[in-house]
């Protein structure tokens, strides 16, 4: 089970981009995949056109995660282990890369540096009948249009602490496909929250590497320090 997160005042009209602030008290984050939620979610909230799935964190459509310099996450990834079905597989793992798909960046650019992210069992956020984003009056009405569909399996699991070295704000994307994910806002334990404002997604290119293997952790990141990662089995 997903974290709970505190209930928003009110119906939320458009869908995506929650605040998941420091002072929530959440650590640990399930990453499962699920619809982009029409015109009023994945491009209203980030600008760009999504893939046709995007992340779904704690059960909500690619929200702002809040995070401190020095304290310790924990990841529970449902993206898919089976590489050879691209549509089902979806290699959780964070960059500077605003896009992700750092399987697809020119090779010379790619990191050395070796960190793992994670791979688990496929779960999905699906219609029940037909997208009925447009129809939905809130964003709660519109989750009760969708059921939550999982393979049989274990989730991917690691922990991530971001450090001194990390960026005030980092990704967490697929990386296999662009544009399935969005922001991490990281700030010192004394620093203030910062909202995503009107923030849409840089264009741009950061350094991604992966390498395949076996297991539910196979992921390299890219060569600016991210953090500490750790990883683990389910």
């Amino acid at each position: 089970m997903a974290p709970i997160l505190p209930p928003p005042a009110g119906g939320r009209t458009g869908f995506g981009g929650r605040d998941i602030w420091k002072s929530f008290n959440i650590t640990s984050f399930r990453a499962q995949v699920g619809p982009t939620g029409g015109s009023r979610g994945y491009e209203r909230v980030t600008g760009q056109s999504g893939w046709g799935i995007s992340w779904w964190i704690n059960e909500e459509l690619i929200p702002v995660l809040h995070v401190e310099r020095g304290k310790t996450y924990t990841f529970v990834v449902e993206g898919g282990v089976d590489a050879s079905n691209s549509a089902r597989y979806h290699p959780f793992y964070i960059t500077d890369n605003s896009k992700g798909g750092g399987s697809k960046e020119d090779p010379a650019v790619l990191s050395k540096k070796p960190c793992v992210a994670g791979t688990g069992r496929y779960c999905e956020w699906t219609h029940k009948t037909v997208d009925k984003s447009d129809e939905s009056s809130t964003w709660e009405d519109f989750k009760q249009t969708l059921n939550l569909q999982c393979d049989v399996g274990q989730p991917g699991n690691f922990t991530w602490t971001p450090d001194k070295d990390t960026p005030d704000v980092v990704y967490y994307q697929c990386f296999t496909h662009y544009y399935l994910g969005w922001k991490i806002m990281v700030t010192d334990p004394d620093q203030p929250e910062r909202g995503r404002g009107k923030d849409r997604m840089e264009s741009g290119r950061g350094e991604d590497r992966m390498e395949s293997g076996a297991g539910l952790t196979t992921a390299l990141l890219p060569l600016l320090l991210l953090g500490v990662i750790v990883s683990k089995a389910a």
